[in-house]
């Protein structure tokens, strides 16, 4: 047996305790007074530092130089490996904008390897795009973003082989609605991103089943007091969970500030 000692994050609270672990498995979580220890046990002291679940990264395109979008299993791997010693147990491959043809592929190819058991887990697929607004292309390959288009998200989905949990649109187009309702039957999470879109725009689409905003501030229009947009729509609307890009270069500290006071921690992810 192994017992961890340090600063606990269990049930929304901190306390000094201990982790008892047996054979990679969790066994109990204890605090300090609740456990007189044995004399058998490894003892790992981390007092000064925090303990804490681990982390499911629900927006990472890759990184140690693989993308997702090219579909190759080695990296895919590879990233996988890297995210878990960042503390990163579980986490959704999110695709950018490229050729259909070689979407459809990276897609197959990722499904397949969400049984690995090696690094972070693969909860499901994240597809941002391609159904965005080139006028707020960002980072991504503005050449392969599309309108809405049934046909060929009924394609990707077929890919994914039910995979995809999690899609990035600008819901200010016509026809994309319509794939709201249908990715809405499929429990798939919809989010706004790289967007022109209105507030009254996206006040509809809140009411179709959008619940979520991708990079809240990046790639989309700023708030204006007369002119509320996909913003104004976020911070008001208790079901709307919240992206941040939390680097401080995104976004500055004191909006982060501003967001929390609004939506509280359980309405931002990070």
């Amino acid at each position: 047996m192994k017992i961890i000692k340090g600063k606990i994050l269990f049930k929304k609270e901190f306390f000094n305790g201990k982790l008892l672990i047996n054979n990679g498995k969790i066994l109990d979580i204890v605090k300090n007074n609740e456990y007189t220890g044995s004399q058998e046990a490894d003892y790992l002291d981390f007092t000064d530092s925090f303990i804490v679940p681990g982390f499911i990264d629900a927006h990472t395109h890759g990184g140690w130089g693989y993308d997702f979008l090219d579909g190759d299993v080695k990296g895919i791997n590879r990233v996988s490996k890297k995210l878990l010693i960042h503390g990163v147990t579980s986490f959704l491959p999110t695709f950018g904008c490229s050729p259909i043809n070689e979407l459809l592929k990276s897609l197959e190819i990722t499904k397949k390897f969400m049984d690995n058991e090696e690094g972070a887990r693969i909860l499901g697929i994240h597809l941002e795009g391609p159904f965005l607004n080139k006028e707020m292309s960002g980072g991504l390959n503005r050449d392969y973003i599309i309108k809405p288009h049934k046909k060929i998200l009924n394609k990707m989905l077929k890919a994914a082989d039910g995979a995809v949990k999690k899609i990035t649109i600008a819901p200010e187009f016509k026809g994309s609605l319509d794939l709201i309702n249908l990715l809405k039957e499929r429990n798939i999470v919809i989010s706004a991103g790289h967007s022109l879109a209105t507030y009254e725009e996206t006040e509809r689409a809140i009411c179709k089943g959008l619940s979520s905003i991708t990079h809240l501030f990046n790639a989309m229009p700023p708030f204006h007091h007369r002119s509320p947009g996909i913003i104004g729509s976020a911070l008001i609307n208790e079901n709307v969970n919240v992206e941040l890009i939390a680097d401080l270069i995104h976004v500055r500290p004191e909006i982060l500030k501003m967001v929390f006071l609004l939506k509280k921690a359980k309405g931002i992810s990070l």
